[in-house]
């Protein structure tokens, strides 16, 4: 009786303690690989509607991602190759075309950033390595609004070094420090 009763509370115990490991586990998981909410933007864009009912590729906004260092924000010039007098009724390209007017151009919060003393390159990872801009940016031609859907967050939005580190790894990219830090 005496072993039953034992052998229950250690039963219990165990339960508890191992049920707390994956609470906290799942917890802190969330809590450093926290996805960003949406940015505030200048005017409503929705990649859904470029790339998926469109059928843009994302080079033809974002040209520079197979050229440069950086992929960039596009310019308003690039919006207006197909909105200058194409769909103006449309509520949010009248937003964007008297934001234009005001301001002279539209100024995009980033979505994904790297800090200061990282190197990155977008040619590198996009024409010497052929990866996808899905695999660093998630299924941005799914997304009504870009948020940073892959790459985990620090506090301050940048990506982190850890899944930077392990998609090297998986692609058998160099993973010294001298690679990407400068």
């Amino acid at each position: 009786m005496e072993n039953k009763k034992l052998s229950l509370i250690f039963a219990v115990v165990t339960l508890g303690w191992i049920g707390t490991v994956i609470a906290l586990a799942i917890g802190s998981h969330f809590a450093i690989h926290r996805f960003d909410t949406p940015p505030v933007q200048p005017v409503e864009f929705s990649h859904t509607l470029h790339v998926n009912d469109l059928n843009l590729e994302c080079l033809f906004c974002h040209e520079m991602a197979e050229k440069s260092i950086h992929a960039t924000i596009p310019e308003a010039s690039v919006c207006l190759s197909c909105h200058e007098g194409a769909d103006i009724e449309n509520p949010k390209v009248k937003e964007m075309m008297t934001i234009l007017q005001n301001e002279g151009e539209l100024k995009w919060d980033r979505v994904f950033k790297v800090k200061d003393h990282v190197y990155f390159s977008h040619r590198v990872h996009t024409v010497v390595a052929k990866l996808a801009c899905q695999e660093c940016h998630g299924s941005v031609e799914n997304m009504t609004v870009a948020v940073k859907a892959s790459g985990g967050s620090s506090d301050r939005g940048f990506l982190e070094m850890g899944w930077c580190l392990t998609c090297h790894k998986r692609h058998g990219a160099p993973h010294e420090c001298i690679t990407c830090h400068k």
